[in-house]
């Protein structure tokens, strides 16, 4: 009996102590900070980068982006999973600002090509603020006009590709998260190239060359 209580006890604690972390993370503490070559954007990370030691804990990183030193976005979760999932560091060593409005967090580590590429097109009349776009890396996209059009390059991906996209019109209206698996057969060889379009009704995402299962 005496023995089943202690492990009780240790069981319990554990847990009251998984609690208890959790609840210290919930302030969400900056964990990194960068501001845009022409000093327009200055984005926040906040959160937990490392993965965590306890169980029924999380670990999540959100953005808080500011143009000219005012807010746009606040609080957009960028990564989050369990003590079983990859953590945003180890997902992300790197960053690098593609132009003054867009940011790309990256783990490129001497590959040098060919990269697959993601087409990018606001097919709106609306301004879009902000945009996550995941493949590999994980680009975002700030200000993205009326028709515009946007080429990136994304490290290629084999058997199976996956493409995410998530974000927030300018008048604060979502853009409602949207992902696609592709089947990458062991016959074709990259790089692909795939069309990630934002109509009014949503968001598609499209390769010539890949077949799209879900």
């Amino acid at each position: 009996m005496t023995k089943r209580l202690v492990v009780l006890s240790t069981f319990v604690g554990a847990i009251v102590l998984s609690i208890f972390a959790f609840r210290t993370v919930g302030h969400r503490p900056v964990i990194f900070t960068t501001e845009s070559p022409d000093k327009t954007y200055v984005v926040l990370l906040r959160g937990k980068e490392f993965r965590p030691r306890l169980p029924i804990t999380e670990h999540s990183v959100y953005s808080d982006v500011y143009r000219h030193g005012e807010l746009v976005t606040s609080g957009r979760e960028l990564h989050s999973g369990d003590w079983f999932d990859p953590a945003f560091e180890n997902l992300y060593n790197g960053y690098e600002w593609i132009n003054s409005s867009i940011l790309m967090f990256h783990r490129r580590t001497g590959h040098e090509g060919p990269f697959d590429t993601l087409n990018i097109t606001n097919n709106t009349s609306k301004s879009i603020k902000f945009l996550r776009v995941q493949s590999v890396e994980m680009f975002l996209l700030f200000d993205l006009k009326p028709k515009a059009r946007v080429n990136l390059s994304a490290s290629p991906q084999s058997w199976v590709s996956w493409i995410n996209v998530e974000g927030e019109y300018e008048a604060g209206t979502s853009i409602p998260s949207k992902g696609v698996n592709f089947e990458i057969d062991t016959s074709q060889r990259g790089p692909f190239t795939y069309e990630i379009t934002i109509n009014d009704d949503g968001a598609t995402i499209s390769s010539s060359k890949l077949r799209a299962y879900r």
